[in-house]
């Protein structure tokens, strides 16, 4: 038993009686937000952490935080309402946002070590619960839950807002200059190399999955996997590395448009539709040849270059050929899984092919086929999946690429092939 277990008792229980129903409220109502990311409940995790909050009180223009500072504490504010503002290399001020009760502010520095990024200013006389860096590091480490909660503040931050944490700031030799996207694995930044001003894209694990062992093997899969892939149809990628309490990995910066986009309006022209089957054919060719099959084959998943060329990218899911036996429960985005895939059978060469059929299917229709979003709608349609008759559906392309997507959409994975186009 520790020398200062006694003061450390009383000290809990002091904060716990000053831990009044409207300050209680304040941390409950800003914890629930996550309950679903939780695997314990929101009161459970309300009546671990209360004990270790303590009661501060700023006046009017007083710092709560400072710009530069170490990171020794998150807030929650309790009342008052607060700026964050930001000094640039001239020193001029910048406001970024502000915040008032529920808030939590200073989990950036806490979590990623580093140092305080903007300043806080109480705008008049504040109240806040301060919960110590060194509890929370100690708590992390004894508590999934709270690891979790810390993590999922910090990705809410990120790439979520109008102004992001991470622009302007230096990680791993590359300085950042704005997002690119934000999906459930990873936000994508554009950076630039300050040695060289060559452009890379930087993709960032979201703090979301930090703590999420399964999560983080799938991030360094990805980069074993595609490391070394050297195709035109592929986006390629060069390193990886560790920085803000998270992962990038390092890529070719894409100048371009996702298909969705093109997805999302009139039909394409059957040149665009055929050079993107060709591009698609040749980059499932090359990866497939290496063993690994991609698993997440959809329009936003694709790029098409402002000089014409279209690229694969987004291996993230994608499993070696050897391994997918063992891979369990169904991966992958709903409307373009192969139907055996809805059966639980695992994912192959021919679940590759249903995806990229329905991505063309897509293009040429400029729409999505299966409407709706809940999963048991667009399942139920492709548990008994018959491709539509594109002859009559789709009457301005030609007798080949129909007669090829046709047969990429089969319900019977062994009819699925992508020939090359004549």
């Amino acid at each position: 038993m520790p020398d200062n277990f006694d003061k450390l008792m009383d000290q809990s229980i002091r904060v716990e009686a000053r831990a009044t129903t409207d300050i209680a409220t304040t941390i409950d109502s800003r914890l629930r937000f996550d309950s679903a990311l939780l695997s314990e409940t929101p009161d459970r995790l309300v009546k671990l952490l209360r004990p270790y909050f303590e009661e501060r009180v700023f006046e009017k223009d007083s710092y709560l935080i400072r710009q530069g500072d170490p990171g020794d504490c998150l807030y929650v504010l309790v009342s008052g309402k607060v700026k964050i503002c930001s000094q640039d290399a001239a020193g001029k001020e910048n406001l970024i946002d502000r915040s008032g009760p529920g808030d939590v502010l200073g989990e950036m520095a806490l979590l990623t070590g580093e140092s305080r990024s903007a300043s806080v200013i109480a705008e008049e006389n504040v109240k806040a619960m301060a919960l110590p860096a060194k509890t929370v590091h100690l708590l992390a480490k004894q508590h999934a839950e709270v690891s979790r909660l810390m993590s999922n503040i910090v990705a809410k931050r990120l790439g979520a807002v109008e102004y992001d944490a991470l622009a302007g700031k230096t990680l791993g030799g590359y300085q950042l200059r704005r997002r690119l996207g934000r999906g459930g694995m990873a936000v994508v930044y554009e950076a630039t190399n300050p040695i060289d001003g060559k452009r890379v894209a930087l993709k960032m694990m979201s703090h979301g999955l930090v703590y999420n062992s399964a999560a983080r093997a799938k991030f360094d899969q990805e980069f074993e996997l595609v490391r070394s892939f050297d195709s035109p149809f592929i986006v390629k990628t060069f390193c990886r590395f560790e920085a803000f309490h998270t992962f990038f990995l390092v890529m070719e910066f894409c100048d371009g448009k996702p298909l969705d986009e093109l997805v999302a309006g009139a039909p394409n022209d059957e040149a665009s539709v055929r050079q993107i089957y060709e591009a698609l054919r040749q980059a499932l060719e090359y990866a497939h040849q290496l063993g690994i099959v991609h698993r997440d084959i959809k329009p936003s998943n694709m790029i098409k270059l402002e000089n014409g060329a279209v690229k694969l990218m987004d291996f993230g899911l994608a499993t070696p050929m050897d391994e997918l036996a063992e891979a369990k429960g169904i991966s992958g985005t709903t409307r373009y899984l192969a139907p055996e895939l809805l059966r639980f059978e695992p994912a192959s060469i021919q679940s590759d092919y249903f995806a990229a059929g329905m991505t063309l299917l897509e293009l040429m229709l400029g729409r999505k086929f299966i409407q709706g979003s809940k999963f048991e709608f667009i399942s139920n349609q492709l548990l008994n999946w018959q491709p539509p008759g594109l002859a009559k559906l789709c009457p301005e392309f030609g007798h080949e690429l129909v007669v090829n997507v046709t047969r990429l959409l089969s319900p019977i994975a062994g009819h699925r092939e992508m020939p090359a186009l004549r």
